[in-house]
């Protein structure tokens, strides 16, 4: 698993995403642990929140987005 590349992303504001499941699976046996996290809310020129600036629309439901915890839980 030590180096393995499983995605890149050079930055700024341009949409991206890429799986590591599986890349993580591995890990957790060896008592490896990790997290990713966004902000709540877009702030000022970002557009990566859970939420719209003001905090008025929901870019991703939270039923699709508990979806993705229990994957390596």
């Amino acid at each position: 698993m030590a180096g393995q590349e499983v995605g890149s992303h050079l930055g700024g504001n341009l949409p991206f995403s890429f799986d590591v499941t599986e890349a993580l699976k591995g890990l957790k046996t060896k008592g490896v642990a990790g997290a990713g996290y966004t902000q709540t809310t877009d702030v000022e020129g970002e557009i990566n929140g859970l939420m719209t600036y003001d905090r008025k629309a929901l870019k991703i439901p939270a039923s699709e987005l508990k979806e993705f915890t229990p994957r390596l839980a």
